[in-house]
């Protein structure tokens, strides 16, 4: 009983597989795992893996829609651009008009982006009202 100890799962059980069943397997979380860096979730190791596969009985399949890399590319070049900006400013210790108005520009133009990308986010999940 030492592999009790304070663990809140206190039950191990040890699984076998063949080599053909482990590929699968590995390719399975290996695949999850891409999704869920591409939804900018956090990776599930191995244990929280094969968990939610026995307790939920289905695979998770998260559906990242096409485009989002391209919007947070050209969110960081509009980053890019604000933080020029504010260098210039903090040399000089003051800010030209045109600064301020270019600085509100760009913003503009992230909280559009944001809100496409919400959008575009939105349009690839399913109705929550359907989930059970």
């Amino acid at each position: 009983m030492a592999w009790q100890g304070n663990r809140t799962r206190p039950v191990r059980k040890v699984v076998t597989f063949s080599e053909q069943e482990w590929h699968y397997v590995r390719d399975s979380q290996v695949t999850e795992n891409r999704q869920r860096v591409k939804a900018g979730l956090e990776t599930v190791g191995w244990t929280r893996f094969a968990r939610s596969r026995i307790m939920t009985g289905r695979s998770v399949t998260l559906l990242v829609p096409p485009g989002l890399d391209d919007i947070a590319v050209q969110l960081a070049h509009i980053g890019g651009n604000i933080n020029q900006i504010a260098h210039t400013v903090n040399i000089r210790r003051r800010a030209e008009y045109a600064e301020i108005i270019e600085t509100q520009r760009l913003l503009k133009e992230a909280v559009g982006l944001l809100s496409l990308m919400r959008d575009t986010v939105s349009a690839g999940l399913p109705d929550p009202g359907r989930l059970s």
